[in-house]
């Protein structure tokens, strides 16, 4: 880039080092950005050389590292939240099936009403495990993501230091 001159966003769909299909703007889905074919190919030689230098390498890693933790922890919440769901579903289901019953005419709670209750009370501790780990997912899902977002811009604000400080950084690493 010539001094004064504001260089054009990289193209990051080829992504970081170990990850051909990734992209850096946006989500963590790998969506591929519309702008990027309007990009200039000079920047976006420069970002393949600044991702295979030490430092570009090093930021990419975190990057990546990062994404791959947060996708994960997302399942993890999600199959979380399926539990809950079908512990709540199962205890609405046999307390249904515990108010239809006809009580006993004695009074007194036969082996039917027991199992039931007892089967409630199960499923209401399976709900109370599942729903504790999905709040602390949760919060471990928020901390994840400002991290993710923060080593996008560390990024980022490295490329363009790198992109600024170098005035034609393809020059550098191209063979004869």
């Amino acid at each position: 880039p010539s001094p004064g001159s504001t260089a054009a966003p990289p193209d990051f769909s080829a992504g970081c080092p170990s990850t051909a299909a990734s992209s850096l703007p946006g989500s963590v889905e790998n969506g591929a950005s519309e702008s990027a074919q309007h990009l200039d190919p000079d920047t976006n030689q420069a970002w393949e050389i600044f991702k295979s230098c030490h430092d570009g390498a090093l930021c990419c890693a975190k990057y990546e590292e990062l994404k791959s933790d947060l996708r994960d922890r997302r399942r993890a919440h999600k199959e979380c939240a399926r539990r809950v769901n079908r512990a709540k579903a199962r205890i609405d289901e046999l307390k249904s099936y515990s108010e239809s019953m006809l009580p006993p005419p004695d009074g007194v709670v036969g082996q039917g009403e027991a199992e039931v209750g007892s089967q409630i009370k199960a499923e209401k501790m399976n709900y109370r495990e599942a729903h504790t780990e999905m709040r602390a997912l949760k919060t471990e899902l928020e901390y994840l993501a400002r991290k993710y977002e923060q080593a996008r811009a560390k990024m980022l604000k490295d490329f363009e230091a790198w992109y600024q400080n170098n005035p034609d950084p393809c020059l550098l690493y191209t063979s004869p």
